[in-house]
C-alpha cells in the first residue's frame, strides 16, 4: 500500500510529528529519508527492498553500487542514505564511550564468548580514542579452530572508520595458548593494518577461566 493510501495517522511523516522519532520503526524512517518513491516503485515497497530484515543495519552492508542497483533508487536517494549512514558514524565515534585502556576492557567485551562452545573470532573496533565503535562476529568455526582471512578483518574495519582494531577468540579447550597459526594470523593482520593504517592493539584469547594477550607476550610488533 503506498503512503497516499494510509490512514494520515500512520503516515510516517506525520507520526513523527504527532508522536516523536522514538514511535517510527527503521522501514518507516528510511521511508521520511527518501521521501518518495518512483512510478511502479512507491516509497513503502523501495524502503522494504533496502531494509530486508527490518533492521537499520541492513544499511551498513551497501556500496553506493550496490544502493543504485535498487529499483526505483536514484542517485540522489543514493548519497541520502550513505550521507545519513555517515553521519551515524561520525555521532557514534564522537560519543562518550569509555577508551580501552587494557587488557581487562578487552576481556569485559567479549566475556560473552568465553564458555562458548565452539571458536568464535570476534573484530573490536575502536576509534582514534580508543573507543568502541562496535564488535562483529568474524567467524565461527569447529571445537578448536575458526578459519578467518584478514578482509574478513578489515572490511568492517573500513567501513566503521575505525582507526585502531583488537581481535578476540576463544578456545574451548581451556588452554588459552595461541597456537602457531594464531600468532601466524595476528601478525599477518598487523602488517595488513600497517598498510591500511589502522592499528592492530592487541590480540586475547580467552577461556572460561584465564586468558592471553599476544601483545603482553610480544607476539606481534604493534
Amino acid at each position: 500500500m503506498s503512503i497516499k493510501n494510509l490512514p494520515a495517522f500512520k503516515r510516517p511523516r506525520e507520526k513523527i510529528i504527532e508522536q516523536g522519532p522514538h514511535a517510527l520503526n527503521d522501514t518507516e524512517l528510511l521511508m521520511i529519508l527518501l521521501r518518495s518513491g518512483t512510478s511502479g516503485h512507491d516509497v513503502t515497497h523501495l524502503a522494504k527492498s533496502i531494509l530486508p530484515s527490518g533492521n537499520i543495519s541492513d544499511i551498513h552492508h551497501y556500496s553506493y553500487k550496490e544502493l543504485l542497483a535498487k529499483k526505483g533508487l536514484g542517485a540522489s536517494g543514493c548519497a541520502t542514505i550513505l550521507a545519513a549512514r555517515e553521519i551515524t558514524m561520525r555521532l557514534r565515534m564522537t560519543s562518550q564511550q569509555p577508551s580501552i585502556e587494557n587488557v581487562d576492557d578487552l576481556v569485559q567485551i567479549v566475556s560473552h564468548i568465553r564458555n562458548k562452545k565452539k571458536e568464535y573470532f570476534i573484530g573490536i573496533y575502536l576509534n582514534a580514542r580508543r573507543q568502541l565503535i562496535q564488535t562483529v562476529t568474524i567467524s565461527i568455526g569447529s571445537l578448536n579452530a575458526s578459519i578467518v582471512h584478514p578482509r574478513e578483518v578489515f572490511e568492517p574495519a573500513i567501513r566503521l572508520g575505525a582507526v585502531n582494531l583488537a581481535l578476540a577468540h576463544n578456545h574451548p579447550s581451556g588452554d588459552p595458548q595461541p597456537s602457531h597459526p594464531d600468532i601466524l594470523l595476528t601478525q599477518r593482520i598487523a602488517r595488513a593494518g600497517d598498510v591500511l593504517g589502522i592499528a592492530l592493539i592487541d590480540h586475547i584469547i580467552v577461556c572460561e577461566r584465564n586468558y592471553i594477550s599476544l601483545q603482553e607476550q610480544n607476539l606481534f610488533k604493534i
